[in-house]
């Protein structure tokens, strides 16, 4: 009988073979995804709702799909992102670090980068303030935002700069552009000189006297044309009538020539009329009572240009209407509308298109009459309006 002696070299040499063939196993099954990835993104928004900006944050950065799928800034509501903003902006102020937090476009950045009154020291009453309601805006956000008055100065360093509304550029005090004051005729004829169109009247602000005060700009410095402005007025036509007011509202805001170019009158009626009621005064005026006191109502919507303006832009015939009959408040016309539909000659279309505006038995929204509600058709798929 021959008896066998094992290698010891060898034994180490099979067991880590085997280890290895364990090791390509485990290397080719896929590997099982999380239970909690494999949630509705629905259930993944709700769960998001529950929790603290700081933990939906952490959550975000676990995988790449919660990177791309949970974005804090788009599933928390802006106060709950402005509270966990705030928190750490009054921390960073602490020995040579010292940023503040843009609460527009939710930066922390130097002091270089706001105007002299938002910088303010956040150990000081003013600037604490700031941080904890944020209200605080770097130099870009408050220019897009227009937080500035119109041609008025503001400090940044030192040097005193100008915004201007209209062609959206902040300049020097030499270079700003400048004020001019026009007569405005009550009445006018055909062949009148001084020609006003709607959107004229609305982006400029009238004073006492028929006198109008427009904004001249300046001429901007020769840059490179962005790519829609070589669209035609067509086809920008086009593209405003399938977006809604406020960014139509933005598009026009980009420079001067969107400006010039692009009208509101352009976004489609129930659109328009859905913007205006949206930053109306919050009254309800289907279900408002008889007794209802318009004066306590700061400001109304002048459904004739799509606009909200304080109480006193409206003649007095337009509040003894809306307290007799409140229900027709769509009918509501400003001062400077009013003398533009009745006073000039290129009203009397526009007056002719108003007259035909109605409100939808089913939505309660603005439409034309004879033609079917765009909003129904859009929300409620209801095509068969008579």
């Amino acid at each position: 009988m021959v008896e066998t002696v094992s290698n010891p070299s060898t034994e180490v040499y099979r067991g880590m073979q085997a280890e290895w063939k364990d090791l390509d196993d485990c290397c080719n099954n896929e590997a099982p995804s999380c239970q909690l990835q494999d949630l509705p993104h629905d259930i993944h928004c709700l769960i998001s709702s529950h929790l603290q900006y700081r933990d939906v944050l952490r959550m975000s950065v676990t995988n790449k799909f919660f990177h791309q799928n949970l974005n804090p800034r788009t599933l928390l509501p802006r106060s709950v992102q402005n509270r966990f903003i705030g928190e750490v902006d009054l921390g960073l102020y602490v020995g040579k670090t010292k940023k503040w937090a843009c609460f527009g476009c939710q930066q922390f950045l130097p002091k270089e980068a706001f105007g002299d009154r938002m910088r303010k020291s956040k150990q000081d009453k003013r600037g604490a303030k700031m941080s904890r309601l944020g209200l605080r805006r770097c130099w870009t956000c408050a220019i897009e935002g227009r937080l500035y008055e119109h041609l008025q100065p503001v400090r940044k360093d030192g040097e005193f700069f100008c915004l201007c509304h209209k062609c959206g550029r902040m300049q020097t005090e030499s270079m700003r552009c400048r004020l001019q004051h026009e007569v405005y005729p009550h009445t006018t004829t055909g062949k009148s000189d001084v020609t006003k169109s709607m959107e004229e009247i609305d982006q400029s602000a009238r004073v006492s006297g028929g006198v109008i005060e427009s904004t001249v700009c300046n001429d901007a410095s020769s840059s490179s044309c962005p790519p829609i402005q070589r669209l035609p007025s067509g086809v920008l036509e086009v593209v405003v009538q399938n977006i809604n007011m406020i960014d139509a509202i933005h598009l026009l805001q980009t420079n001067r020539h969107m400006n010039n170019t692009i009208k509101t009158k352009w976004v489609p009626l129930h659109k328009r009329f859905q913007f205006v009621r949206r930053r109306g005064p919050g009254v309800d005026w289907f279900r408002v009572d008889a007794d209802f006191d318009t004066s306590s109502v700061p400001r109304f919507a002048c459904y004739a240009c799509f606009t909200v303006k304080p109480r006193h832009k409206f003649p007095d015939r337009q509040h003894m209407l809306w307290k007799t009959n409140p229900s027709t408040f769509w009918k509501m016309r400003c001062d400077a509308c009013v003398d533009f539909l009745y006073n000039t000659e290129q009203g009397k279309e526009a007056l002719r298109e108003f007259n035909l505006h109605e409100v939808c038995d089913k939505c309660s929204c603005l439409k034309e009459r004879g033609k079917p509600c765009c909003n129904c058709i859009e929300k409620l798929c209801i095509d068969d309006h008579s």
